[in-house]
């Protein structure tokens, strides 16, 4: 207890860093400890406090981020599954897009940071569709060809 009696609760580790946030968000990006929760001066070296190596976050907010260009099978998939809507192509886009799609998906997994899972899914599912559509519509074509010859 302090000498005048009153009762004084230190401030939490917590609102002390985050008025260190607030003040060095300001002049320029401080980069804190994810263990200590210290300033570090130079992320590339460890924390001079806990010894903790802290490794940069690199924030991609580029186009890449939306369109998987380090991925063309992801998105050849993509567009081969889109324009296999039109009724004479689709059949024969939709089986490309969905082994471009295949290989999109594999390359992916092989190498994270070439993105492009949602395109190569989307490929595959939208050719496998409108294969699957337009089988059944050549199929019930031919299959009423047939009965209208007997």
């Amino acid at each position: 207890m302090p000498p005048d009696g009153s009762r004084r609760s230190p401030a939490p580790a917590d609102d002390r860093r985050k008025k260190q946030r607030t003040i060095s968000s300001t002049k320029e990006a401080t980069i804190y400890c994810p263990n200590c929760g210290q300033p570090i001066g130079d992320p590339r070296q460890p924390c001079s406090h806990c010894s903790h190596q802290v490794r940069p976050v690199q924030v991609d907010e580029s186009l890449s981020s939306w369109i998987p260009y380090k991925n063309p099978a992801a998105l050849i998939a993509y567009y081969l599954g889109i324009f296999a809507f039109i009724p004479c192509f689709g059949f024969f886009l939709g089986i490309p897009a969905v082994i471009a799609g295949i290989l999109g998906l594999k390359s992916a997994k092989r190498q994270p940071e070439v993105k492009g899972k949602v395109h190569a899914w989307l490929g595959i599912i939208f050719g496998t569709f409108f294969t699957l559509l337009y089988l059944s519509v050549i199929l019930m074509v031919v299959f009423a060809m047939s009965q209208h010859k007997k």
